[in-house]
């Protein structure tokens, strides 16, 4: 869904822009976390 009616219809997204930066930051920190709890929860799991 786009604002814009000339445009595509996609959101455009732009890679340089600090707000992007930042989703994009987030989204990989809270995979790491997971990822993290996951393996110490197998770590607990196994004692």
């Amino acid at each position: 869904m786009a604002i814009d009616k000339e445009s595509s219809g996609m959101p455009e997204v732009n890679p340089r822009k600090r707000t992007t930066k930042v989703n994009f930051a987030m989204i990989i920190l809270v995979v790491l976390f997971f990822a993290a709890m996951g393996a110490v929860a197998w770590w607990i799991a196994r004692r």
